[in-house]
């Protein structure tokens, strides 16, 4: 079991580096300040406007200030969640947002469906963005920014092209659609740039263009009843609580792991604590599992883990935010010390079939990666077997 562990550190290791940002390179590129958080420690209040064009963007059924505020706190958690490691914390996502009426002094003005002139530069067509966190302006004495986040219209000249074949992308869901991309994007405003290695986590290059393109959501619902299922953990992802069903996602040509049929892409998992029931249906009225198929066996006393790297803040040279102690510890680190640790977690776990009465290795596998559980097929381990999206 330890050796299948460091096969699976091993391979997960070469997914999980992080992207470029948000602009394309050619990859030899000097990152240095370009994805600093817009705040650290020294900015205690962060001043906001927020600008919204009622003619072309959708009516929300939540207040814009209160999805700010909900995409705000959410990070606030995170942050605060991890630790990071140096002389001195960072401060990213502490800070207290206050709104006040647009000026040229505001740090940071939400704009829905809005996108003035000389914001245009920024973009070769906006009609080919559904948003963006755009840092117009970088202090980097005092290691602040000045910027912009932008969520397109969903109608009128400057709406985004789509394959949704819904009119009213906004509406889909609502203020819970809006929410997703707001946190998106504040991951941004907070040092986290594009994860490649992670498809369909929060932070991944597609993950807002995935959103709109779906023309089914539940997610304003969610957002008022059930908003941990739209609030998991970026940072540590894990099994929904205790009692709770989830649904997973079975990776092509895996099935017999499962004793499934081949055409069979999504089970529901029950989490019971050191056990986890797969059923292969589930009874919505009542909120069971139905035709329960097998169970994994979790050894929690033998989890590992593995840290896969940080979100790196740059220090800049004229930078008199951090200590000399700070300035000299990031050098002997390119500069960089660290505002957040990415960690995963690995659980050993037997899963028995009630199919057949078959019992097989596994891993859960949770983090910074995702929560899924990898498996061993006719004696070779198989990745990300069953993924929760």
């Amino acid at each position: 079991m330890k050796k299948l562990l460091v096969l699976i550190c091993a391979a997960t290791a070469l997914l999980s580096l992080p992207a470029k940002a948000d602009r394309a390179s050619g990859g030899g590129e000097l990152i240095r300040d370009k994805n600093n958080p817009w705040f650290v420690i020294n900015t205690k209040v962060v001043h906001y406007c927020v600008e919204f064009d009622a003619k072309h963007f959708s009516k929300l059924s939540w207040p814009p200030e209160k999805l700010i505020e909900k995409a705000v706190d959410y990070w606030k958690k995170e942050f605060a969640g991890v630790e990071s490691y140096g002389p001195e914390k960072t401060g990213v996502a502490t800070q207290t947002f206050v709104k006040e009426a647009c000026s040229n002094s505001t740090d940071i003005r939400f704009q829905f469906g809005v996108l003035h002139q000389n914001q245009r530069k920024y973009f070769e067509d906006p009609r080919q963005f559904v948003s963006a966190a755009i840092k117009t302006d970088y202090d980097r004495v005092n290691l602040k920014a000045k910027g912009f986040v932008y969520l397109a219209p969903d109608s009128g000249p400057l709406k985004f092209e789509t394959k949704n074949k819904n009119e009213k992308i906004w509406e889909i869901g609502n203020s819970g659609t809006v929410y997703k991309v707001l946190k998106h994007e504040m991951g941004h405003v907070f040092g986290i740039p594009h994860i490649e290695s992670l498809q369909f986590a929060l932070m991944s290059e597609r993950y807002v263009e995935d959103l709109v393109s779906q023309n089914t959501t539940s997610d304003t619902y969610e957002l008022e009843y059930h908003p941990e299922r739209i609030d998991r953990s970026f940072f540590v992802v894990t099994p929904c609580p205790k009692g709770c069903f989830q649904k997973l996602h079975i990776r092509s040509d895996t099935q017999s792991f499962f004793d499934l049929p081949q055409n069979t892409y999504e089970v529901w998992a029950l989490n019971k604590g050191d056990v986890i029931e797969v059923y292969e249906d589930l009874d919505w009225d009542k909120e069971i599992g139905k035709n329960l198929i097998g169970t994994f066996k979790l050894n929690f006393e033998k989890k590992d883990s593995k840290t896969f790297g940080s979100i790196p803040v740059y220090l800049t040279p004229k930078q008199k935010v951090f200590s000399k102690k700070s300035l000299e510890f990031s050098q002997a680190r390119l500069d960089y010390f660290n505002s957040a640790e990415l960690h995963q977690y690995y659980v050993p776990a037997q899963y028995t079939s009630l199919k057949t009465g078959a019992t097989r290795i596994a891993v859960m596998q949770y983090g910074f990666e995702g929560y899924s559980f990898s498996g061993v097929i006719d004696g070779e381990l198989q990745q990300r077997i069953l993924i929760a999206y």
